[in-house]
């Protein structure tokens, strides 16, 4: 038995995990010690979880971000493409309505290639998510709310509405 064993009466002697001469006092200390570095430990996790989380929202509020600065862009075109509609067939010249039907082509291509689609479904259900009624016709040889025609084009990019379609609908008359 050491020395210090030999000063320490029975109280003050306790059983520990290691192979050294411990009383409680040093005990208490190498357990607040341990309790500390788990309070450090956890604080850490939480804190790097919070990084996490905010390096996860920035993302995605970079992602939309650029997302609707595409779309504010898409938006500054889509006049012109309506203008296109409107133009052809007032176009008596076929080589012309060639050319402004390859230009018309073009641009759609490239607001393909950003994923925008248009909205042409007529014969078609009337659908919320992507019509504005604008007038209803009645024609009792079409179901009721078959959009019978498009007044102005809609465009959407995946699964969201860019511009509504302002359609035409039909509605059984009495």
């Amino acid at each position: 038995m050491s020395n210090r064993q030999k000063d320490l009466t029975n109280d003050e002697q306790k059983d520990c995990n290691c192979d050294c001469d411990c009383n409680e006092q040093e005990q208490e200390n190498a357990c607040d010690e341990g309790k500390k570095a788990e309070e450090y430990k956890n604080l850490l996790q939480v804190v790097q979880a919070d990084f996490d989380n905010f390096r996860k929202r920035s993302l995605n509020l970079m992602n939309e971000a650029k997302i609707d600065g595409q779309i504010n862009v898409i938006m500054r075109f889509l006049p012109a493409l309506d203008s296109f509609d409107k133009a052809k067939p007032m176009i008596e010249d076929e080589k012309v309505l060639k050319g402004i039907e390859m230009i018309e082509k073009e641009l759609i291509e490239a607001l393909k290639s950003f994923g925008v689609e248009k909205i042409d479904k007529v014969g078609e259900k009337f659908d919320t998510k992507e019509h504005n009624v604008i007038m209803v016709k009645n024609d009792n040889s079409l179901e009721d709310d078959v959009v019978t025609d498009i007044a102005q084009a809609g465009y959407k990019m995946g699964d969201k509405v860019i511009r509504y379609a302002q359609v035409i609908i039909n509605k059984k008359g009495e």
